[in-house]
């Protein structure tokens, strides 16, 4: 973890799985997951026009059952449920109906001892698809997800087959995990850069992890546990407005206007993300405050910094997610044959070697168009190795 988000609860959250084959963006953002939960809308801050709350969407992305995403979902849920009172756990399939439902909550508000009622909680996804699939988004999920996310103080939620329904004080977290296959089976393409994903950070991990056979618990791995528990457990009596320091102030005010220029220059796939950096930003930094476990509403500088870097860490990702879920079958076969090449000792693979293992997939003539394509973007080249013709990959600038 970079030395600028290091806390109390998300370093003692990550070190859960030191020796593990879990990656650290999985751990680190599992941990964030898990602040954000216990945190609802008890805490937020004050843009005038509208309020941010530090609720987030997070999806792992990755290929391979290899990259042990659940690992880290299934501790954030585990933490959660001892919790008492812990946020709403929803974690199977719903439709729109049943995640309201199952997320409405009334409870008293200790100031004028009246019942409240909110609609609130977190999506804890081990398979994404299970729970979004294009059916259940085309069907209202998608929009009902957006407005929980916007964590609006009311808004009618309208089905043709129930009454209007009024949803109070909405709040959502979702932590999930997918494959980019599945991901597209999850949210349609045509969705893709609108306001639902521009909501979603997307964690991606590539990278196979060190084998790891036999993982071992320290001896303070339970222990650690416990005190995560009663971290957790103290989050829920912190509540109230969150103010800047003015160095913090400065900071905000400075990256805001640097990134609103230079997100007139990205490509227009990102602009509905970019209206909701600054957003994005701020739910991270009042993550981390509260998982330092001072017990103030201050937030600094180095809490902005923090989050500047963890966000940075996806972006630098983001590209490569979005064009491998847009990306047309051909494309995607395209790219399996590239990854395939990619993985060959010294990158490099022949012909034939390439033809019999996707023999079951496409005919020498297809296999040859992709080729093709790849030797004209200067993705692979021939060449002679150990006396052979063979494809070798060809590495991007470094």
């Amino acid at each position: 973890m970079p030395p600028e988000i290091e806390s109390n609860f998300l370093s003692k959250f990550t070190s859960l799985f030191e020796n593990t084959e879990v990656p650290e963006r999985f751990a680190m953002w599992s941990g964030i997951a898990c602040v954000a939960a216990m945190l609802e809308r008890r805490i937020w801050i004050d843009m005038s026009i509208f309020t941010i709350y530090p609720n987030m969407f997070i999806v792992f992305v990755a290929d391979s059952g290899r990259m042990r995403k659940g690992a880290a979902i299934i501790m954030t849920q585990k933490l959660l449920s001892r919790v008492d009172p812990g946020p709403r756990i929803v974690a199977q399939k719903c439709t729109p109906e049943a995640l309201i439902d199952a997320l409405r909550i009334i409870r008293s508000d200790e100031q004028d001892k009246l019942l409240k009622e909110s609609c609130g909680g977190i999506v804890i996804a081990e398979e994404l698809v299970s729970f979004l699939n294009k059916d259940t988004y085309e069907r209202g999920l998608g929009t009902l997800l957006i407005e929980l996310w916007n964590c609006a103080d009311k808004f009618e939620y309208r089905t043709r087959n129930r009454p209007v329904e009024e949803l109070h004080y909405s709040h959502l977290t979702l932590l999930g995990a997918t494959t980019v296959h599945n991901l597209r089976g999850a949210i349609p393409i045509q969705a893709m850069g609108d306001g639902f994903t521009s909501r979603v950070l997307f964690v991606y991990v590539d990278q196979m992890p060190t084998p790891v056979p036999r993982p071992r618990q320290s001896a303070a791995f339970r222990r650690t546990q416990e005190e995560l528990i009663r971290h957790l457990q103290s989050l829920s009596s912190l509540q109230g407005e969150v103010t800047f320091t003015p160095d913090a102030e400065r900071f905000f005010d400075e990256e805001y206007e640097e990134y609103f220029y230079e997100s007139t220059k990205m490509d227009p796939q990102f602009h509905a993300y970019a209206s909701r950096r600054d957003k994005h930003l701020l739910k991270v930094a009042m993550c981390l405050m509260a998982a330092e476990g001072s017990g103030n509403l201050f937030l600094d500088v180095h809490h902005l910094q923090g989050a500047k870097v963890a966000l940075e860490d996806l972006e630098a990702e983001l590209p490569t997610v979005f064009n491998r879920i847009i990306m047309t079958e051909t494309g995607s076969m395209t790219d399996r044959v590239l990854r395939t090449i990619q993985a060959a000792p010294e990158g490099a693979i022949t012909r034939s070697e390439l033809q019999r293992r996707f023999s079951h997939q496409m005919n020498a003539f297809e296999l040859g168009k992709i080729i093709q394509t790849l030797t004209q973007s200067r993705q692979i080249r021939l060449d002679t190795i150990g006396g052979e013709l063979m494809y070798k990959a060809i590495k991007g600038p470094s």
